[in-house]
């Protein structure tokens, strides 16, 4: 199975770097890193590393960064008319679903790890403290990490569940924009449903809850969405059904 994976990982790199690079690639890599990693920390100066909500803000462009690549994932390869190919291959369905997901979150992921490094560097650089090296606290940076990571996942998964059932990147493109805006807007309208005594309630909690505290939480309930999705995904995953759709 890890052979398996590995070398449909491969094929999705070499088409990554070099066929989609007006869909991502090291382009839309390099531009988001500098973005997050080089220019914000630029104006925020020594606060991007001692305010570590700042760079737990920043972590959208890598998950915006991603969705053009994971809806290509199927999609594209129908539109290329490829995954007739890919499908008729011996590789299991459970290698090329998963080796799909992981470029997509690896390649989201190193957007956030390199824009953190960039980061510690440009600000140690622009604005050096008298007091030493300025770093990250190692907790926040690992709650940084774990959130990046769980939302890219999520995001991900999603994706490669709508883009196995559309026919074009642009039609899968639209149907995670709309399930992302949805994400979003689903919380504040189901808080907005509740009592006025029950949200007074559950806001002034989560206002005395300390910050990483309830980034834990939300991590937990994103792990556990990833799961639940990529199973689904893999349930959905019908080799005969995708050759004739």
């Amino acid at each position: 199975m890890i052979t398996d994976i590995l070398a449909v990982f491969w094929k999705e790199w070499k088409e990554l770097y070099q066929q989609r690079t007006s869909r991502g690639g090291l382009m839309t890599w390099l531009i988001m890193v500098a973005l997050v990693g080089v220019f914000i920390p630029l104006q925020s100066g020594a606060a991007w590393v001692n305010t570590p909500v700042l760079a737990l803000v920043w972590i959208w462009p890598p998950l915006l960064g991603v969705v053009w690549i994971v809806a290509d994932s199927f999609a594209g390869e129908r539109e290329r008319h490829t995954l007739e190919t890919l499908l008729a291959s011996r590789l299991p369905d459970q290698a090329i679903l998963l080796a799909k997901l992981l470029i997509a979150v690896l390649y989201g992921w190193s957007m956030e790890v390199a824009a953190l490094i960039a980061g510690t560097i440009t600000v140690n650089l622009a604005h050096p403290a008298p007091t030493g090296l300025l770093i990250y606290p190692l907790g926040w940076l690992a709650t940084i990490l774990a959130v990046s990571l769980a939302a890219i996942v999520f995001i991900c998964s999603i994706g490669a569940l709508v883009s196995l059932r559309s026919a074009t990147v642009r039609s899968a493109y639209q149907k995670l924009s709309l399930t992302m805006l949805a994400v979003i807007l689903l919380p504040n309208l189901a808080l907005g449903m509740v009592s006025p005594g029950w949200r007074q309630a559950l806001l002034g909690r989560v206002a005395t809850t300390p910050v990483e505290t309830t980034l834990w939480v939300v991590i937990a309930v994103l792990v556990v969405l990833d799961v639940g999705i990529i199973l689904l995904a893999n349930q959905r995953f019908q080799r005969s059904r995708l050759i004739l759709d």
